[in-house]
């Protein structure tokens, strides 16, 4: 165990987690903070943006291009608030991004007494955005908290997280336990739908998958797979979203990577219009399985799944 302050206790356990660079506004709820990320500065590099907005996408493009987990801090109130556009997108891209936010002292925390950036229930407001919320309310509790944080934003499927913390606790000093963390435990395919996969393009003349963001790091397999299911030449892509020959990709949500139909190239403005069609969703949690056999087609995007409906 080691004497530190809560601030310092989130970047060293920030650092235990390999984040090695910050976003963020300044504000005095997140003064201790920034002390404690400016004495970590030769490990972890902090960016300064104009508005909030601003800093939360810069960590979305962030981890959207480097692989990692995209962190950034801001006052609470109006600043989270400001913040939550980028975490929308983070959310509907399957990107893992970390909002520090500040609170308002913890004494005051709930009272609703008009403190300045007071917002009532802050994780409440956060929850419908967000995979995870949590507070910590001493710097002994913020290795444990920070933990759960990363393991929501890393699980079955890269989700945004927001953490706070009241700067008196973040100022306050007590003995801290750090451990090593622990990498999430790997989803397991499901065997029974690789299978039913595996049949419909196996079955299928004019093949189509559909990819999203849980496709990345697998790149080379979707490709062995829908070149040995093609028999016949594939466009590369058709409509962006998934990259193959890179490791990351910008955009989230799901995309047609490939689609074909004899002589021509079909996607979302010229839908396979002969022939048996196989439909097979390559994707994290935010598809379905599903096959149909027609003669024209149309598309429709939802938010988190492309649904395909075709009608005759």
């Amino acid at each position: 165990m080691a004497r530190m302050t809560g601030a310092e206790a989130i970047v060293a356990t920030l650092r235990q987690h390999g984040v090695d660079m910050v976003f963020g506004l300044p504000g005095v709820q997140l003064d201790n903070l920034f002390d404690a990320l400016h004495g970590a500065r030769q490990s972890v590099r902090t960016l300064h943006a104009r508005h909030e907005q601003g800093a939360a996408y810069m960590a979305l493009g962030y981890a959207q291009a480097s692989g990692k987990v995209g962190v950034f801090t801001v006052v609470p109130g109006p600043g989270v608030l400001n913040a939550t556009a980028a975490l929308c997108a983070a959310a509907g891209s399957n990107v893992p991004v970390l909002c520090l936010a500040g609170q308002i002292p913890s004494r005051q925390i709930g009272l609703g007494l008009g403190i300045p950036h007071e917002i009532l229930d802050q994780p409440r407001a956060l929850s419908g955005v967000v995979s995870w919320v949590g507070r910590a309310e001493a710097p002994g509790e913020v290795p444990a908290r920070l933990d759960e944080a990363f393991d929501a934003m890393l699980g079955a499927r890269h989700q945004p997280a927001m953490f706070e913390m009241a700067p008196d606790v973040m100022g306050a000093t007590a003995e801290v336990a750090l451990a090593e963390p622990v990498a999430p435990a790997p989803v397991m395919p499901d065997a029974g739908a690789i299978a039913r996969a595996a049949r419909l393009l196996a079955g299928a003349r004019c093949p189509a998958i559909f990819v999203g963001s849980g496709v990345f790091d697998a790149e080379a397999e979707l490709r062995a797979v829908a070149e040995r299911s093609a028999r016949r030449s594939v466009k590369w892509p058709v409509w962006p979203g998934c990259r193959l020959g890179t490791s990351r990709g910008g955009g989230g949500g799901s995309c047609l990577l490939a689609s074909w139909t004899p002589g021509r190239t079909a996607g979302p403005a010229a839908p396979a219009r002969s022939g048996q069609g196989a439909m097979v969703p390559a994707n994290s949690a935010s598809t379905r399985w599903c096959a149909c056999s027609a003669n024209a087609g149309s598309w429709h995007q939802r938010v988190g799944k492309v649904q395909p409906c075709w009608a005759r």
